[in-house]
């Protein structure tokens, strides 16, 4: 800051200069340069302008003089493209190298265990998206939804086998033809881990009881002839 007294003459109505003594306080803005980097945007530091682009941007806040600083910014902004593809009952994120958590939405987006690659395939309709992760930065796509139609025909309705009650409490019914020729039977979690599923078979049911937790889940049915076939169960 610099201080200083001027002396000025304004003439007066009368004819008379008039003396003015101005005792003067002169301050200077100061300057600053930041160099930062953000995830998709960046709020400029007056909190007037919205950055999403890398670059350098100057932008003004008043200091404790009450003149404006002027502050140089020296931006890298990392975009992170959350849009997916959707093929079938696959779902693609664009976004490649990066980390991937797909969520199940219809489950308060939980994590789906072990789905952790770029391309996630649903074995039962419903709505998924996925935490992506890249350059320090992470967010969430939106929900995508696989239907009935994109996970297509199951393999049961070829084999005419039928699971009731579904949904059910754990302990269900299986009919159909050649019920004699069923090797096995086990059941997954639609992120393929195995349950415990106890089952015996008469002349026209299979009676199978289970005790999973709720959700989804695939019946896996073996044929003597080595055919497979899948059906999908919600135990609640």
């Amino acid at each position: 800051m610099i201080v200083r007294v001027y002396i000025d003459y304004v003439p007066a109505p009368l004819g008379c200069d008039t003396q003015i003594t101005i005792n003067l306080n002169i301050t200077y803005g100061s300057r600053d340069t930041i160099q930062t980097s953000e995830c998709n945007e960046y709020i400029s530091p007056s909190e007037n302008q919205i950055w999403t682009q890398s670059g350098t941007y100057v932008d003004y806040v008043p200091n404790g003089a009450n003149c404006d600083s002027i502050i140089l910014v020296d931006l890298t902004i990392y975009p992170l493209e959350l849009s997916l593809v959707k093929q079938g009952a696959s779902l693609t994120a664009l976004t490649t190298p990066a980390t991937y958590q797909w969520l199940d939405c219809n489950a308060n987006f939980i994590p789906i265990p072990g789905a952790t690659s770029q391309t996630y395939t649903s074995n039962v309709p419903g709505a998924f998206a996925v935490i992506i992760g890249q350059n320090g930065c992470q967010d969430t796509s939106v929900c995508y939804t696989i239907t009935q139609e994109n996970v297509g025909l199951m393999e049961h309705e070829k084999l005419n086998f039928n699971a009731f009650p579904n949904p059910n409490s754990g302990k269900f019914f299986l009919s159909g033809e050649n019920l004699q020729e069923v090797e096995d039977l086990r059941l997954f979690s639609i992120d393929g881990k195995e349950c415990n599923l106890d089952w015996e078979i008469s002349d026209e049911l299979i009676t199978s009881r289970a005790i999973p937790t709720k959700g989804y889940y695939l019946l896996q049915i073996k044929m003597l002839s080595g055919e497979l076939a899948t059906i999908r169960l919600l135990i609640h």
